[in-house]
């Protein structure tokens, strides 16, 4: 339980410097390297906080940016050691934005739990085969494709 309560500590002090001229090749940032959110749901809740937590502060962090984005919270449904906070951008080494056509979305329960400490954004979570995604409207490109 220590080393999960660390962990959600330096969550809270992660902050994120962006400058104008930056771009995003899926850049992201693991929590849980070592998976101990598998040990037990108290313990997965304080890393998936501390994801919430890294979330937010890209989501502040990218407020000023001029430039289309995507952000996004991916959790694996078997390591939680492979759970991150990804931010995608035009870059030369990739298409942008990225393609989230194999996702079901509209998972209620999974946005209610990162609801609890992501008040401030309305999150849209939906499953892939092998991992789940929420991003929050009205933050960046939306990852549903559009109609």
């Amino acid at each position: 339980m220590r080393r999960a309560n660390d962990l959600l500590s330096k969550s809270h002090t992660f902050s994120v410097k962006i400058s104008p001229s930056d771009w995003f090749y899926y850049s992201h940032e693991h929590r849980d390297w070592n998976g101990i959110g598998g040990i037990g749901p108290l313990i997965h809740r304080r890393t998936l906080e501390a994801h919430a937590n890294v979330f937010r502060a890209y989501a502040l962090a990218l407020v000023d940016f001029q430039k289309p984005f995507q952000l996004w919270i991916s959790l694996d449904q078997e390591c939680t050691g492979q759970d991150a906070v990804f931010v995608h951008s035009a870059n030369p080494y990739s298409e942008f934005p990225a393609i989230f056509d194999d996702v079901s979305w509209g998972l209620p329960a999974l946005e209610a739990v990162l609801s609890e400490w992501l008040p401030e954004f309305e999150l849209i979570a939906g499953k892939r085969e092998w991992n789940y995604v929420v991003y929050a409207k009205h933050v960046g490109i939306p990852l549903e494709p559009t109609s």
